[in-house]
């Protein structure tokens, strides 16, 4: 069973104003992943805010949210949110980025699948035409490694010290793993997918 754990408490730094509430094709980022996280096989689904307006989208499709006080100590303060807010009994936490808009329920559900046929001990990281990428899932025997990182690493640290758990999952299409984080990606992805 898998608690899965939608990171949504980011600055946008790089892309000047809130990413997550930016439209593609008509809809919110945030609210395709939430839609396609909602559609899969989650015992628990969580999301992580900063901003009270993710949460009204989040409490419109009746997901537990989290407020993340503490959003400016970087993505390892969500981590942690996410984590300890989980109350089911989980043997496994699934990181989703609240901006990977191709990211479907089939693709997370592949996931989730590999990490079950490996006995939900191994650290399941996809891979798009070969390169990492999210969404990662970490057994719950690294709990406590996770809830020990710090700063804007997410979980690399605790990849990179358990590499003999990693298990590689391969995507054939990179953009189901695309991330936004500049305005003139997202005008870029208009144009190539949409117009």
């Amino acid at each position: 069973m898998i608690c899965g754990i939608i990171l949504a408490s980011g600055f946008s730094r790089r892309f000047g104003k809130d990413k997550l509430i930016q439209e593609i094709d008509g809809e919110k980022i945030i609210e395709k992943i939430i839609k396609q996280a909602k559609n899969s096989n989650f015992k628990e689904l969580i999301i992580v805010y900063r901003n009270y307006y993710i949460r009204a989208i989040a409490d419109k499709y009746n997901i537990k949210s989290v407020h993340n006080i503490d959003a400016n100590k970087g993505q390892s303060s969500s981590l942690k949110k996410g984590i300890l807010a989980n109350e089911q009994d989980c043997n496994g936490f699934m990181f989703l980025m609240g901006d990977q808009p191709f990211l479907k329920s089939e693709h997370i559900n592949r996931l989730i699948d590999e990490f079950r046929n490996n006995n939900s001990t191994k650290i399941i990281v996809p891979r798009y035409l070969g390169v990492n990428g999210s969404p990662v899932i970490f057994p719950t025997c690294l709990k406590e490694c996770l809830l020990n990182i710090s700063g804007d690493t997410g979980g690399k640290k605790v990849i990179n010290k358990n590499l003999e758990k990693v298990h590689f999952v391969n995507f054939e299409e990179a953009i189901v793993g695309k991330d936004i984080d500049t305005l003139d990606e997202l005008r870029q992805i208009k144009d190539d997918y949409y117009e």
